[in-house]
């Protein structure tokens, strides 16, 4: 299994096979999990000797998701701290709240959702570590975050 992360989301491919995404027909149905899954579709023809699929058989690959144990906020990165060793660094840039948040406010989080997220209450900002894995950026529209600014530029 091979597991690769582009520029803005990860992808799994495994003997050849391809995530639901690429998958050329339109017929075959597409599913969200709660954690990092991808349905994956191989036809007989990408199948080579000692295969873990069937030929022409969707199935469900699970990646179980770490915990986040710590996290670190520099001026110009979030860097989090998985419970299975490894440590994903993603520019601050990517979650606006944090980059314009106070050093005080920065440090302020908790685990949320038994360390699946982190909450920062001061900023009202949560990031998930299956967003951070697969590459997400903040979701928050322009108009959400203008607002958030001009409310903290209202507070004494």
């Amino acid at each position: 299994m091979l597991i690769s992360s582009g520029a803005s989301q990860s992808r799994v491919t495994v003997n050849g096979c391809v995530p639901e995404a690429s998958w050329p027909s339109p017929h075959l149905p597409s599913y969200s999990f709660p954690y990092l899954a991808s349905l994956v579709y191989c036809p007989k023809e990408r199948l080579d000797h000692g295969s873990i699929f069937e030929p022409g058989v969707i199935q469900v690959l699970q990646i179980e998701i770490p915990d986040a144990v710590g996290v670190e906020i520099t001026d110009e990165a979030l860097t989090v701290e998985l419970s299975d060793g490894r440590t994903v660094s993603v520019p601050l840039a990517w979650h606006p709240r944090l980059l314009h948040a106070t050093p005080k406010e920065r440090g302020n989080w908790r685990s949320i959702g038994k360390g699946q997220g982190i909450h920062w209450d001061a900023l009202d900002e949560d990031i998930n570590v299956e967003g951070l894995l697969a590459g997400r950026h903040s979701g928050e529209s322009q108009t959400s975050f203008k607002r958030w600014l001009e409310g903290r530029a209202k507070r004494p």
